[in-house]
């Protein structure tokens, strides 16, 4: 059988497009195919009447078209960054038998985003029937296509991709240095540690605070004046300090012993 021509502007591997060509076949006059679908060209099916009739370039020309099309679309639906250009003519291969739709919804497009590899291409063969009934020619094709999509594919890669890929770790990973992202104050002594200092700056605002308050109070009341020590505004303000550093202190403590 003649491939389509290799000059014409193919959006994915001439692997995909020999792939598609060969197991489509190219028919120059409208047939109906297994299922009653009115089909000319390289499988083409849009506005396919009876009685059409192409040339070769038209055939061509119209698969290319159309694969861009799929292409698009296919593209549209990977989020998986590490795909391949084989991959992706895999899927477009796929998609051209299958349609848009039902690859968008397909299993094999959810692992493969998983970076599920060789699940991707067992669910690439699950698409073995027309009509309700298995296939020969589909059996055949799927499994093209299910090669072509793990090939080039490292070996490190597949071999891995039976481990849990979404489990959820032990603790958080900070991204920037790949360590467990725990309090490192647990680690600094008592006058380093940014909990420690920002407990103290709280008390003191707090106390401030406080303090500020009672005078407001005093300064509008003589007689409240009269009766309040003039140092115990001050001594106020230390107990409130003191009672904060001796919090800070403890939650300090729990934490190193909760890190031993």
């Amino acid at each position: 059988m003649t491939l389509p021509s290799q000059m014409l502007p193919w959006p994915i591997t001439w692997e995909g497009v020999a792939l598609i060509a060969q197991s489509e076949g190219c028919r120059l006059n409208a047939y109906q195919d297994a299922v009653g679908i009115w089909t000319i060209g390289w499988g083409e099916t849009l506005n396919v009447r009876k009685g059409m009739a192409w040339t070769q370039q038209q055939a061509d020309e119209a698969l290319c078209a159309r694969l861009k099309e799929f292409a698009v679309g296919v593209l549209r639906t990977i989020t998986n960054p590490g795909t391949t250009p084989l991959q992706l003519a895999a899927f477009v291969s796929l998609a051209y038998n299958i349609g848009e739709a039902a690859f968008g919804g397909s299993s094999a497009l959810r692992l493969h985003n998983q970076g599920k590899y060789p699940e991707a291409a067992a669910a690439i063969k699950l698409w073995n029937k027309a009509g309700g009934k298995v296939l020969a020619g589909l059996v055949t094709r799927r499994a093209k296509e299910a090669e072509l999509y793990l090939e080039g594919v490292p070996v490190q890669v597949v071999a891995q991709v039976d481990e849990p890929l979404d489990e959820p770790l032990d603790e958080p990973i900070n991204p920037i240095n790949g360590v467990p992202d725990a309090d490192a104050d647990c680690e600094k002594p008592l006058y380093q540690s940014t909990s420690m200092q920002a407990g103290t700056v709280t008390a003191v605002i707090s106390g401030l605070a406080v303090a500020t308050e009672v005078s407001r109070q005093v300064a509008g009341d003589p007689y409240s004046a009269s009766l309040i020590p003039h140092w115990l505004i001050p001594a106020l303000l230390c107990v409130v300090l003191a009672a904060g550093i001796v919090v800070m202190v403890r939650a300090w403590k729990r934490k190193q012993e909760g890190r031993s």
